[in-house]
């Protein structure tokens, strides 16, 4: 939004500044997760499950993961979905 707030929640009409949100759309960035042992977990599975022809793992920074995050609180579980298939290399900037 125009001050600068993230929504994740895609019911939210209007931001903490009283504007109205714009349609949802995708970051296109990569965030740092910090949710603990079972999601990192899951991404190190996905990432040794999925391999090239050569029988290789392709890598999570080779393709699109989306995180669907459920319950609230204490409760919350993060879900990783993979899509190998929107396999364009991710790069990352060292420097930030």
């Amino acid at each position: 939004t125009e001050c600068g707030t993230e929504y994740k929640d895609l019911s939210v009409q209007f931001c903490k500044c009283g504007k109205q949100l714009p349609e949802a759309k995708p970051l296109n960035r990569v965030k740092v997760l910090a949710k603990g042992k079972t999601l990192f977990e899951h991404l190190e599975t996905i990432h040794n499950s999925i391999l090239d022809a050569q029988g290789e793992p392709v890598g999570i920074n080779n393709y699109d993961i989306s995180i669907i995050v459920s319950g609230s609180g204490r409760e919350v579980n993060y879900t990783p979905i993979p899509n190998p298939s929107a396999n364009a290399p991710v790069e990352i900037n060292e420097e930030l």
